[in-house]
């Protein structure tokens, strides 16, 4: 599972895919992704919890900070899984540091291919956009989710497609 995401066709079709259904439907972005991250808690938690329990060799018991911290999780897992708007504050600044980090990640890509060929600066317009959309959310001065949402999809579907375009080009 974790090569698969390793992988940048599948990476990018899920960051358009995100992209994508939060341009269509904006107020529920910040709920889906909220929710996804709280499935991705609890699920392992739970798992972990389970694991803990049923653990088969008595001489070298689990330590105590296995289950506590799988409980912690479960816990907020759940709690963003049942009251996933409460997180919306939160889920905003963590996805403006996501683009900022993905616009800045593409630049340092670039950056490392222009060592080896030339790299036309127009390369490089969509990576900034991508890290000003980040900026742009991290301190919102519109204020608005659905505006913020849309811009998020927006880039997210850019960022996808652009770094597929960088993948096939320069390989």
């Amino acid at each position: 599972m974790d090569t698969l995401f390793k992988n940048p066709i599948v990476r990018n079709l899920l960051a358009i895919a995100l992209g994508v259904t939060v341009i269509i439907n904006p107020q529920l972005g910040p709920n889906i992704i909220i929710m996804l991250i709280g499935a991705t808690l609890a699920l392992p938690a739970l798992l972990a919890i389970i694991g803990y329990f049923t653990y088969k060799h008595s001489d070298r018991p689990l330590p105590g900070y296995v289950l506590a911290e799988s409980i912690g999780a479960l816990l907020i897992g759940i709690w963003m899984l049942l009251q996933p708007t409460f997180f919306n504050a939160i889920i905003l600044i963590a996805l403006g540091i996501i683009l900022l980090l993905a616009g800045i990640s593409q630049i340092i890509s670039l950056i490392r291919a222009g060592q080896a060929m030339p790299i036309p600066g127009g390369m490089y317009i969509v990576p900034i956009f991508i890290s000003m959309a980040g900026i742009f959310l991290l301190f919102k001065p519109m204020g608005t989710l659905s505006l913020i949402m849309i811009l998020f999809g927006i880039s997210m579907v850019i960022y996808g497609i652009s770094d597929m375009v960088r993948y096939y080009k320069f390989r």
